[in-house]
């Protein structure tokens, strides 16, 4: 039998919060894996790896002065290149994680900001309270 419009809704309400309680557990850190200074024939190295501001995991690549988005070629790196080498990630899984664990550790700064907050607003209201009571 198929679902009402209403059962429709809030069996997508029960995948959003299973989903929403799946997501609150905490990973392990991941290092980026690729460095160019690693070894000294290597002159360039392609990877991934991610923008914590977009939540995005691009191609990357990475010579020894100079790195940029997509894979290494050298019309690209004449064309669009950041000063620096950077270390990447081998895997596409493996930047994914590494955003998921700096995404994590973000939110879980802002959420112990807001702890804070909480707890000065209420030492402040005990406070205020306890001399309108004397």
């Amino acid at each position: 039998m198929a679902m009402s419009k209403k059962e429709q809704a809030e069996m997508a309400e029960l995948r959003a919060a299973l989903a929403r309680a799946r997501a609150v557990r905490t990973t392990e850190p991941v290092a980026p894996d690729l460095h160019i200074g690693n070894s000294p024939d290597v002159q360039e190295l392609s990877g991934y790896f991610y923008n914590a501001h977009t939540l995005e995991v691009m191609p990357a690549w990475t010579s020894t002065v100079s790195h940029g988005r997509g894979y290494a070629s050298r019309r690209e790196q004449i064309g669009s290149a950041t000063q620096r080498a950077i270390p990447l990630y081998s895997s596409r899984l493996l930047a994914l994680r590494a955003l998921r664990y700096a995404t994590e550790q973000r939110v879980f700064a802002e959420l112990a900001k807001i702890d804070m907050l909480i707890d000065e607003e209420s030492a402040s209201k005990q406070y205020s309270t306890s001399i309108a009571s004397q």
